[in-house]
């Protein structure tokens, strides 16, 4: 059982609500969610007003492991192993989190040489881990008498956000709405400093647009959602916070920046010739057919479903090739999970084979190699070649 999981089932066990739990050791309803899903730590400070309020010693509150004995005065010292454990558990989070970021960071090329490498680069980053989490152990022997003071544990340590004027730590995620045209994207930032009555706003800024939203109060911090459509004018963008000053002035702070959004929510196709030809004959009419070749790139939220090829010529179609099902088992199926993520992420090349045959053809721009693919949200993608566009 994870520290998250140990204080959601103490609290429950007192009948206390993450509200309730919050204000009696003075925390946001909002951090008292982020431990119990192990999305972030509590600082020692925070570790032993938890343990008083849940009527435990910090040492079991840490490792589940009731201590052989406990401080008469109630304001005990935590030992280095629950220290040591502490910690343990934060790199363990991180080493998944590691592994699945690094999963999806494959590139559509290489991705049997990076599945091949996958192991050994987690490998690398984990021992390098280690080695950091050892040094800190280390240290705390000759400090372990300081830890009565306050120490932050979170998954921002170490970041831009620490070392900001403004914001103390922030959020955002990302969920694709129906339809599959949009997403929306939650975003929540705890200030620094906030006096009573402040207020706040969040900024998207993308090709010389400026979409600015309102941000809504609760426990001490400010969150907004942000409708963002799946369009080229938003495929890169950047989000700031701007914090109304008493005073009537303004403290904004860059958040985060996206670039290529669209590769994560879009399905990308190409049509390119293998060995396929459109030739004028002396008579007038044309020569068409041959192999070509459809590359799909795909993405974490989408995949195909289906697919059909259609030769078309002056409008008519004379030759169609539906997709054999078996080139999409390989992103929707399979026993292997972390296989199937990767083999979405990256897509796949399908080859296809079109019988030569004379056509009566105005023109070459009139020959033309059409691929549309339908995907899990019921949504098309198409591509295009023409004669025009050469052999």
């Amino acid at each position: 059982m994870t520290i998250g999981e140990r204080i959601a089932a103490l609290r429950k066990k007192a009948g206390l609500s993450q509200e309730k739990l919050a204000a009696l050791i003075g925390v946001s309803r909002q951090a008292i969610g982020k431990w119990e899903a192990d999305l972030s730590l509590p600082g020692i400070d925070n570790l032993q007003e938890l343990a008083a309020v849940l009527q435990v010693s910090c040492d079991e509150l840490i490792t589940g492991a009731a201590p052989a004995g406990r401080a008469e005065d109630g304001n005990e010292q935590i030992a280095l192993e629950s220290v040591r454990e502490l910690f343990t558990q934060k790199e363990q989070a991180d080493r998944q989190r590691t592994r699945r970021q690094f999963l999806f960071s494959l590139l559509p090329s290489l991705l049997a040489c990076a599945l091949a490498l996958g192991s050994l680069a987690v490998g690398c980053i984990s021992f390098f881990r280690m080695q950091a989490l050892e040094e800190r152990i280390t240290g705390l022997d000759t400090t372990i008498a300081g830890l009565q003071n306050p120490v932050y544990i979170g998954p921002n340590t170490g970041s831009t956000a620490e070392q900001s004027s403004v914001i103390a730590d922030f959020d955002r995620s990302y969920t694709l709405l129906p339809g599959g045209d949009s997403v929306q994207l939650r975003v929540s930032v705890l200030p620094k400093n906030l006096a009573e009555g402040q207020s706040a706003r969040f900024s998207l800024i993308a090709d010389g647009q400026n979409l600015t939203v309102p941000a809504s109060a609760e426990g001490g911090e400010f969150w907004a959602e942000l409708e963002i459509p799946l369009t080229n004018d938003f495929n890169s963008f950047k989000v700031s916070f701007l914090l109304d000053r008493p005073d009537g002035g303004t403290e904004q702070e860059l958040l985060f920046t996206e670039a290529e959004f669209l590769t994560q929510y879009t399905l990308y196709l190409v049509l390119e010739p293998e060995d396929f030809s459109a030739r004028p004959q002396s008579d007038g009419s044309w020569m068409v057919g041959g192999r070509m070749a459809l590359t799909v790139e795909c993405c974490e939220n989408r995949y195909p479903v289906s697919g059909v090829l259609e030769l078309v010529i002056d409008g008519k179609t004379v030759q169609t090739e539906q997709m054999d099902e078996r080139i999409f088992d390989s992103v929707t199926g399979g026993e292997d999970a972390a296989i199937e993520q990767a083999a979405a992420v990256c897509g796949f090349t399908s080859y296809h084979n079109f019988k030569l045959s004379r056509y009566t053809a105005s023109g070459a721009d009139a020959i033309i190699l059409r691929a549309t693919l339908t995907d899990n949200l019921g949504k098309e993608h198409t591509a295009q070649w023409t004669a025009a566009d050469g052999d």
